[in-house]
C-alpha cells in the first residue's frame, strides 16, 4: 500500500483518511442491507484499501 499511495495518503492526512474509511463502511453496511452481493465485494474492497492506508501515516506495522 505504501509504494503507490504513500505520498496521497500523507498529503490527505489521516483526519481524512478516516472520513473517507467511514464512508466506505457505511456503503458496505448498505449493501449488506439491500443483500447486494455483487456491490458488498467492492466496497469490502474499499475498505481494506483504507484501512491499509492508516498504518502507514500512523507508523504502525501489521
Amino acid at each position: 500500500m505504501s509504494k503507490p499511495y504513500a505520498h496521497n495518503d500523507r498529503k490527505r492526512g489521516g483526519k481524512a483518511t478516516v472520513l473517507w474509511l467511514v464512508e466506505e463502511t457505511g456503503e458496505l453496511a448498505e449493501d449488506i442491507r439491500r443483500e447486494e452481493p455483487e456491490n458488498i465485494e467492492e466496497e469490502l474492497a474499499d475498505c481494506f484499501a483504507w484501512i491499509g492506508d492508516l498504518p502507514n501515516l500512523y507508523g504502525v506495522n501489521l
